[in-house]
């Protein structure tokens, strides 16, 4: 499940994940609006010597900021507290199955998603047992 809580993530807080980037070149940081320089201002000592893959990256995150709302923000930043608040390793390894997710064909990934979905409708004594099952059903793989 914590996969999915990188994928909302990355999302709706690139900002917060520092993906870096904004399409503008380091000398037009004065070309952004104020509402840009406001959420990126602690970039701006910064911006002159970050990629322009970077910046953009810096600029898309600050717009999908923007257009959130008060509880998106909220919602966002607790996301991104708990993922602060995660080992290294374990953040490390949500990291790679995002890599592997987002390589999948765009087919593969909506049948996850759809699965994912119904997997979440479920009551929580239904996703237990069917934790179970898959986790019994590894460890006899494993053998």
């Amino acid at each position: 499940m914590l996969r999915w809580l990188i994928v909302t993530l990355t999302e709706t807080v690139g900002l917060a994940l520092l993906l870096f980037a904004a399409g503008v070149s380091a000398a037009d940081w004065q070309s952004l609006s104020d509402g840009e320089r406001r959420i990126l201002q602690r970039f701006e000592e910064r911006w002159p010597d970050l990629s322009e893959t970077q910046q953009q990256k810096l600029l898309n995150g600050a717009r999908r900021w923007a257009a959130m709302t008060p509880e998106q923000r909220q919602r966002a930043q607790e996301q991104y507290r708990k993922w602060q608040d995660l080992p290294p390793e374990r953040r490390k390894k949500l990291r790679e199955a995002y890599r592997r997710f987002k390589a999948l064909p765009p087919e593969q990934r909506a049948r996850i998603l759809k699965a994912r979905k119904k997997f979440r409708q479920l009551s929580p004594e239904q996703r237990r047992w069917l934790r179970e099952q898959w986790r019994r059903r590894r460890l006899s793989n494993e053998d």
